[in-house]
């Protein structure tokens, strides 16, 4: 980032990917809050780019959920809604104890060295106080299930509920007192997997993204 703007200039060889992942970091670090205008030539501008790599950036960041467009108003950053919450928890419960159903055999394999990992990977973040690897952890974590169970059309359902997926995570960091328990949580969840008791684990996984979900509609209220 730039002191004076919210984008680094680019060089030209580097557009294609550069723009939309400029973008993408500036909504995801918090820098462009939920709502905020996305104004083409203002960007195109700051990056020191022409307005169709812009374009073409904006449109890919709302396939991924990240950009609404709204006619003859323009694009802004999507804000994630109780709504839309209740709409992904509801979503993944289903699809994620199916994955986990279908992943079991690799999770208790290949999977438990990775997901160790990356729990090791999420205290570190929330140690650090870095929110931003700490949701990366967090999505790769539950990404593990997708991508063992073997099945392309899953994943791919994975990834369309990526973009909003960390909009969500971001807002659910939110209503915990300590990161830390992001990790601990996710603990849990291991130690369930390696019990073998693919039931269990099903049972965890629902009630583990329902009360998420209802953390973020119904946030905590400060103890006095």
């Amino acid at each position: 980032m730039e002191q004076n703007g919210r984008f680094r200039r680019l060089a030209p060889r580097t557009l294609r990917f550069d723009v939309a992942e400029s973008i993408r970091s500036a909504i995801l670090q918090g820098v462009l809050p939920a709502g905020s205008p996305l104004v083409e030539a203002r960007i195109a501008d700051e990056m020191g780019v022409s307005r169709a790599p812009v374009r073409e950036a904006l449109r890919k960041l709302e396939e991924e959920g990240l950009v609404v467009s709204i006619p003859y108003r323009g694009s802004y950053v999507t804000r994630v809604s109780p709504e839309t919450m209740l709409q992904i928890a509801t979503l993944r419960t289903v699809l994620e104890r199916f994955a986990a159903e279908q992943a079991l055999p690799r999770l208790l394999s290949e999977g438990l060295p990775r997901l160790r990992s990356l729990i090791t990977e999420m205290r570190t973040a929330a140690e650090e106080g870095n929110e931003a690897m700490l949701v990366e952890h967090h999505m790769a974590f539950h990404r593990s299930f997708y991508e063992l169970a073997g099945n392309a059309l899953l994943l791919q359902f994975w990834s369309i509920m990526e973009g909003q997926l960390r909009l969500y995570l971001r807002v659910n960091l939110r209503t915990f007192g300590d990161l830390r328990e992001v990790a601990e949580l996710h603990e849990e969840t291991l130690r369930i997997l390696e019990s073998r008791d693919l039931e269990a684990l099903k049972a965890h996984l629902s009630d583990h993204i329902v009360a998420a979900a209802e953390r973020m509609v119904h946030p905590p209220q400060p103890q006095r």
